[in-house]
């Protein structure tokens, strides 16, 4: 049992599709611990939640702005890099944030125990403001990329696709000799 769901795991997450995935998701978790830390930073200036009591609120708030700037540029990277579609839908792009909505609450809810653990622990402004966010984003990689990849991996539909054209374009060349003959 373990050595099957060892082999179904390399099987799905090692290969390029996968890291090409991993190495999308590095630059969305860049992108989102800049825009937390600008959030944090525009919430000091602005001497707005600084107050202990609301520490949660101003995280929360700070990481939902976070996650929707990165979903934006998730979806477009992976979409193009990752996914290589080469079709774009309005149907793609919501059921993409739908998986991203999905994963902000997931992300969300981890963030919020994390948050209020760490705070518990007395372990500091770092822990609390960026570590918890940036753990709850790990613990959902495999789980987001198995959702991308059942929205946005076209693949098997393009093979398909392909497939039934060569037959369609077969049998008209073939009805297009057979027209000749007459």
């Amino acid at each position: 049992m373990i050595k099957r769901l060892w082999r179904w795991g390399v099987k799905k997450f090692w290969n390029k599709k996968f890291i090409k995935f991993c190495i999308i998701g590095v630059c969305n978790t860049l992108i989102h611990m800049a825009t937390l830390w600008l959030m944090h930073r525009l919430f000091e200036a602005l001497n707005i939640l600084q107050e202990d009591k609301f520490l949660a609120l101003e995280v929360l708030i700070s990481n939902a702005v976070a996650f929707t700037v990165a979903s934006i540029f998730s979806y477009f990277a992976h979409n193009y890099f990752t996914f290589k579609n080469k079709t774009r839908s309005k149907k793609d792009f919501w059921e993409s944030m739908l998986v991203f909505a999905a994963r902000f609450g997931l992300t969300e809810l981890l963030t919020y125990i994390f948050v209020t653990i760490f705070k518990a622990m007395h372990l500091g402004y770092v822990w609390t403001k960026y570590v918890g966010p940036f753990g709850a984003s790990i613990i959902m990689i495999p789980i987001a990329y198995i959702c991308l990849s059942l929205v946005l991996d076209h693949s098997k539909d393009n093979k398909e696709e392909e497939k039934e054209i060569e037959t369609v374009e077969e049998n008209t060349e073939e009805k297009e000799e057979i027209d000749e003959v007459e």
